[in-house]
């Protein structure tokens, strides 16, 4: 087996189609990748698990203009940063120089198929942004060391991720975090080890944040315990975070967390909800920015009707003309200049509903005046096309709205 190292902004061709790495903005190291098929055109983008903040929309904006793959950045539902509008400038100078005919129809957007993280796909899920949360992260801290100056704080993690929870505890705390062995490696790997803030060393006397597995209720309890039972004479109390999107509540967002109490004091735990995964609006807005003909959900879609329920909260962001599967497609309005033709042959012919020529046999009535509203319906009829319409297709989609009700 052959493995490829790649970087954010790095391409690599595999087999006729262009890979392109992306910033995910998830755990260290974590890449969307971009495809195209260079033969075809033909474009998709996979997530992966991804944190779709205003920085990763805006970089994958820019990464897009500039491989020439996104014509408009007013698709982002946010204020481009100066470098992306000067990105997106540059596109459009360019644009506007090789296009001849005014009427030319627009390029193709940049994504065709979109691979989404869709973790916490529900308007349940309005996380704060992750700066928000380390704030938090931060401020409980402080409190704590009020509280308790001898306090040993422990962020609950998997054996990679958290690493921005970690160091905000840290440096509210004026001391290290202890790390493993195998976490300090992939830090130093990815270029984030920082000696003021991290340690491999137990018994350096700057250790005021331990990392542990994310847990919760009475274990997490019994965990400090045997902690405060290990580190007495260091220690008076332990306070554990758990850093997830899971721990989001609404009563929350008035103030700081309230803590789950044991021992008199001397445990406490917090659940703060820092993610590493999109919240429900960055979701609407990433969509929205790239606006997908087609998306395929890529977590919590284990079903068919998952899937469907899935993809039908972002149909109002994608773009779906092309989606012959939708009733919506057979009425879409046909190109300007067929519709005129059209419509200039009907209305020339006399004798019809406007009365052209004079023709007496019209509802309009004769002198030529026609009727304004037969020729827009002829205009609408005649952009139309029901020529390809799969009625079977229709009926199948009815029987499963039906079996929903």
């Amino acid at each position: 087996k052959r493995i490829t190292t790649i970087d954010v902004g790095q391409s690599i061709e595999v087999e006729g189609v262009q890979i392109t790495a992306l910033d995910a903005g998830h755990c260290p190291g974590s890449l969307m990748f971009l495809l195209e098929h260079l033969a075809t055109g033909h474009t998709a983008l996979h997530t992966g698990d991804m944190r779709a903040s205003q920085d990763v929309r805006e970089a994958v904006c820019a990464a897009l203009l500039r491989r020439g793959l996104l014509r408009l950045c007013h698709r982002c539902n946010h204020s481009p940063s100066p470098t992306t509008s000067a990105i997106a400038a540059t596109a459009a100078a360019t644009a506007a120089a090789e296009t001849t005919d005014a009427a030319a129809s627009p390029s193709p957007l940049a994504v065709d198929v979109l691979y989404l993280d869709t973790t916490y796909s529900s308007p349940r899920w309005r996380f704060p942004p992750q700066p928000d949360a380390l704030r938090c992260l931060a401020a409980v801290t402080a409190a704590e060391l009020r509280r308790e100056p001898r306090t040993l704080f422990v962020v609950g993690s998997y054996q990679v991720g958290k690493e921005k929870a970690i160091a905000a505890v840290a440096r509210a705390a004026g001391g290290r975090a202890l790390l493993s062995e195998r976490r300090a490696l992939s830090l130093k790997l990815c270029g984030l080890w920082d000696a003021e803030l991290h340690t491999v060393d137990a018994a350096d006397p700057q250790v005021r944040v331990h990392v542990m597995p994310l847990s919760a209720g009475v274990e997490a309890h019994e965990a400090m315990g045997a902690l405060l039972q290990r580190h007495g004479e260091r220690y008076a109390a332990v306070v554990t975070f758990r850093p997830t999107g899971w721990a989001y509540s609404k009563s929350d967002e008035a103030g700081l967390p309230k803590p789950w109490v044991e021992g008199a004091g001397s445990t406490r735990m917090y659940g703060v909800p820092y993610s590493e995964h999109s919240s429900w609006e960055e979701l609407q807005a990433f969509v929205a920015a790239l606006r997908p003909r087609a998306l395929v959900p890529t977590v919590n879609a284990d079903t068919a009707r998952d899937r469907e329920r899935l993809q039908a909260a972002y149909a109002h962001a994608m773009d779906l003309a092309a989606d012959k599967g939708r009733l919506d497609w057979h009425f879409r309005r046909r190109p300007s200049s067929a519709v005129g033709a059209s419509s200039s042959s009907d209305v020339g012919g006399g004798g019809g509903t406007g009365g052209g020529g004079g023709g007496g046999g019209g509802s309009g009535g004769g002198g030529g005046g026609g009727s304004r509203d037969a020729a827009e319906s002829r205009d609408v009829l005649s952009s139309v096309d029901l020529s390809s319409v799969d009625v079977g297709e229709q009926r199948r989609r009815w029987r499963q709205f039906a079996a929903r009700l």
